[in-house]
């Protein structure tokens, strides 16, 4: 299936319930190419280290998963993560952002994503009181 063709739109999204992951589903008779996304992660003040996944599947099997290889992609009690990823991004890192906030940053593969393809996160340890937010991607839609 080759690339959907255009320009990119973004695509704004809610948060999910607080403590609970998220799951973006591609809708019927649309064709996703994510460019870019950004997903903010904030840890409550419960004590776990949570280790944020990012996944894409076909609504089964998984594709494609970000798993952060390094101590900095642990998130401790009240601390904050933005999960970045990019088309063009060289390489794999984990950089300060603004505020103080950690930010993981990956390439994304170029996939093209039919109905029912999903983008999930999977937060080991997560905790009632953590949230994802902030939830924004750049996407050619066919």
């Amino acid at each position: 299936m080759p690339l959907p063709a255009g320009t990119p739109t973004s695509v704004i999204l809610s948060s999910p319930a607080v403590g609970t992951d998220v799951v973006l589903t591609v809708q019927a008779g649309q064709v996703w190419s994510v460019r870019a996304l950004r997903f903010l992660l904030t840890a409550s003040a419960q004590v776990a280290t949570r280790i944020p996944h990012l996944m894409i599947d076909d609504g089964a099997n998984i594709v494609f998963q970000y798993s952060p290889a390094s101590i900095q992609g642990t998130l401790v009690a009240s601390s904050t993560a933005f999960i970045v990823g990019a088309t063009t991004v060289g390489q794999d890192q984990a950089l300060t952002g603004f505020s103080g906030a950690t930010v993981q940053q990956f390439q994304l593969p170029d996939l093209v994503m039919p109905a029912n393809w999903r983008i999930r996160t999977q937060t080991v340890a997560i905790q009632t009181g953590d949230q994802w937010s902030q939830l924004a991607l750049a996407v050619v839609v066919g």
